[in-house]
């Protein structure tokens, strides 16, 4: 093999081993990192999907018992009504929708909005007076108590949905950006394995040559 050949080859084994070594650590380097990023995001997107699921869910119960609270109350209004069972089936439905609350409330803590023992306890004494007076005013007041907690957990699903969308537009960027340079990695990886190869078929061939040529010289 000529020392031009050998030249030849050994830069070509040297692009191919660079190649590799660099499809290699920038799957470290480049590629983890993102992946990372991704994974968090994808985290976080999934906690602002369950968290707007929960509030929906919880939201939903309260307009439940919120609509029977008002139906049992128009209906203890009627006079052909038996007030005692009225008054019980009233006093059961405040208890009722003290539930959906109470974890309105509770959820809204958790997201540190509100201080949940100090908000729960206001709430349990405008309940506990509308139960044990029945009158139209307590009845309001457990109703609009009501009404500012629903609306904290409302405004929290708008800027929870406003935020989702950010994280997937972000998301949207990272998997792309993940992609090209997976892609890139993959081509200097593919150039690597190609160089090596061909400095291995070139090896091949110059010695093929060799042969030739030192048969040629013992027949002369």
């Amino acid at each position: 093999m000529s020392l031009f050949a050998r030249n030849i080859r050994s830069a070509i084994i040297v692009l191919g081993f660079t190649s590799s070594v660099a499809g290699t650590l920038g799957s470290f380097l480049l590629v983890e990192d993102l992946s990372k990023q991704a994974k968090q995001l994808a985290d976080a997107k999934n906690g602002a999907v369950r968290d707007i699921d929960k509030f929906g869910a919880l939201a939903n119960a309260y307009f439940i018992a919120n609509q029977q609270g008002d139906l049992i109350y128009v209906l203890g209004l009627q006079d052909t009504s038996r007030k005692d069972l009225v008054k019980l089936i009233y006093q059961g439905n405040v208890l009722d929708r003290a539930e959906p609350v109470r974890n309105l409330i509770g959820a809204l803590a958790i997201a540190h909005l509100l201080d949940f023992r100090k908000t729960y306890d206001e709430y349990e004494k405008l309940s506990d007076a509308a139960r044990a007076s029945q009158e139209y005013k307590a009845f309001l007041a457990v109703k609009a108590f009501e009404r500012q907690i629903l609306d904290q957990a409302q405004d929290r699903v708008a800027k929870l949905q406003l935020g989702l969308g950010a994280l997937q537009e972000e998301s949207t960027r990272i998997e792309a950006a993940l992609r090209h340079r997976q892609l890139f990695i993959l081509a200097f990886s593919v150039i690597g394995a190609c160089l090596l190869l061909l400095a291995n078929l070139l090896e091949q061939k110059f010695k093929s040559l060799d042969q030739v040529a030192d048969g040629g010289g013992q027949r002369g």
